[in-house]
């Protein structure tokens, strides 16, 4: 997946703040990392996989969640420009009871 530069710089700054309540990581970091693993020129359905994959170990019971909104926001980038906002606040970090 290629992203232009307000894309990356946008998405970079959505990542961090819903990754602030869903893991322990540092926001930044997991964000970078995020968007490294979607860099990667693959299928959408392995990307998609990938993620689940890779993110587990730092989100939990969260990941399929934040996988699949991951998703859908980079499907519609309406969000960018603040038409459409989402949050992850009704996760918590780490698994559920």
């Amino acid at each position: 997946m290629r992203f232009v530069p307000d894309q990356e710089a946008a998405l970079r700054a959505r990542l961090i703040d819903q990754l602030s309540t869903l893991s322990e990581a540092e926001p930044p970091v997991l964000a970078e990392y995020v968007i490294a693993l979607l860099k990667n020129d693959v299928a959408l359905d392995d990307l998609k996989k990938t993620c689940n994959d890779e993110l587990h170990d730092f989100l939990q019971d969260n990941t399929p969640l934040f996988v699949d909104k991951l998703f859908e926001d980079l499907q519609d980038w309406s969000w960018m420009s603040g038409a459409k906002k989402t949050s992850f606040s009704n996760y918590s970090a780490g698994p559920s009871p």
